[in-house]
């Protein structure tokens, strides 16, 4: 399938729209630095992704992201932090009706714990198989 990336990204998936407005300006112009190439592509997760990537959910219920915990030994390494912090950060994790990746309380406590981007995305991905 065609696609155009920019930066090792896909950008677009199939023909670039570069319809011409009234002027005759391009409406949509590439991005310089885009460049076509082909990819196999597949609808996972309700997102088209290159065949191979590994999708990292965007989202994960607490009792997911829980039994993942369990699951890869930090649950209780977790609950110790957690316990040490403060009030507002226990509250968003008791009550949250779902843990998102790019929730920055999250990304804050994985530091702490010594935990990469990488490790939290392995984590989500993990969670999601629950």
């Amino acid at each position: 399938m065609k696609v155009y990336k920019l930066n090792g990204q896909i950008i677009n998936i199939g023909d670039w729209d570069t319809q011409p407005d009234p002027a005759g300006l391009a409406t949509n112009p590439r991005p310089e630095g885009a460049v076509e190439a082909e990819a196999e592509m597949e609808f996972v997760a309700g997102r088209w992704v290159e065949r191979g990537f590994a999708v990292v959910p965007r989202s994960v219920t607490p009792l997911q992201m829980r039994k993942a915990l369990r699951a890869t030994g930090l649950k209780a390494t977790v609950d110790a932090a957690l316990s040490s912090s403060p009030e507002a950060v226990r509250e968003e994790w008791e009550y949250a009706t779902e843990i998102l990746r790019d929730n920055a309380t999250l990304a804050a406590l994985a530091a702490a714990l010594g935990k990469s981007d990488a490790d939290l995305d392995a984590l989500f991905q993990v969670a999601a198989t629950f």
